[in-house]
């Protein structure tokens, strides 16, 4: 009924492939919490899954935070690992992840609007941090972010909304040892500037003269307006070569 409140996250499950699906049920309350938000899920070292969820004041738990979980049994349970923002002293909520050299790298974005890059071992406790909208002009307050690796390198796909600019979607390249921001290519622009725009998931796709790089996004024409859904293509080589080229580096604030 247009409120905001959250009433817990469900799941459903499928036997057959995905082909069908069963009528779902309520996502279970994992140690003394309820969650109505779920970001990311990876694959960790040791074969278990791992997901970031976030709880809500007026769920189970009655706190607002994000949360790692992690399944042994292909989510039949879970189980809770750790609450993320008293881990990284950092109120953050739309996250994603990838493993890590035994652990994850973190992309996080603040309830103060800053984006923040972090390194944990495989329990989630923090190893490594950047702050990098403190530290790079090219990125700012960045939204529903993804995380992901292909050809043995880190990137990072999000929107990002500058102060009073338009709001573009990129791709970043990241160093994951040191978390510093490599290069960054801008993707599409919403030159009406609305912040709603641009939740995008990717995928790749073997094309007659190469490997092309597919997002489904949306994308808004103003605030008033109800987003379109489109898919954006392009030549994943071609993307690789602006991200060598020196001018679209971003540069230290």
């Amino acid at each position: 009924s247009g409120s905001k409140e959250r009433l817990g996250m469900r799941e459903y499950r499928s036997q057959d492939g995905g082909k069908t699906f069963d009528n779902g049920q309520e996502f279970p309350e994992v140690g003394g919490f309820g969650y109505g938000y779920a970001f990311d899920d990876a694959r960790a070292a040791d074969g278990s899954v791992v997901m970031l969820a976030m709880s809500f004041p007026e769920l189970t738990g009655g706190i607002r935070a994000v949360h790692a979980l992690r399944t042994r049994d292909n989510g039949a349970s879970w189980e809770f690992v750790r609450n993320l923002n008293e881990e990284f002293r950092f109120a953050f909520n739309e996250s994603s992840l990838i493993p890590c050299e035994g652990g994850f790298l973190i992309a996080a974005r603040g309830d103060n609007r800053e984006t923040r890059l972090y390194r944990t071992d495989g329990n989630f406790h923090l190893i490594s941090e950047r702050f990098v909208s403190d530290q790079y002009e090219a990125i700012d307050y960045i939204g529903r972010p993804k995380v992901f690796t292909e050809g043995g390198q880190v990137y990072l796909l999000c929107r990002n909304i500058p102060p009073n600019s338009a709001t573009t979607l990129q791709l970043y390249r990241i160093n994951p040892q040191s978390l510093e921001l490599e290069a960054n290519v801008i993707l599409d622009r919403n030159e009406s500037t609305p912040g709603d725009s641009y939740y995008a998931e990717y995928y790749f796709q073997q094309g007659e003269n190469g490997l092309l790089y597919n997002i489904i996004t949306y994308v808004p024409v103003s605030t008033r307006d109800k987003p379109d859904l489109v898919r954006l293509e392009a030549d994943w080589s071609d993307l690789l070569r602006k991200l060598e080229e020196g001018a679209v580096k971003p540069g230290v604030s």
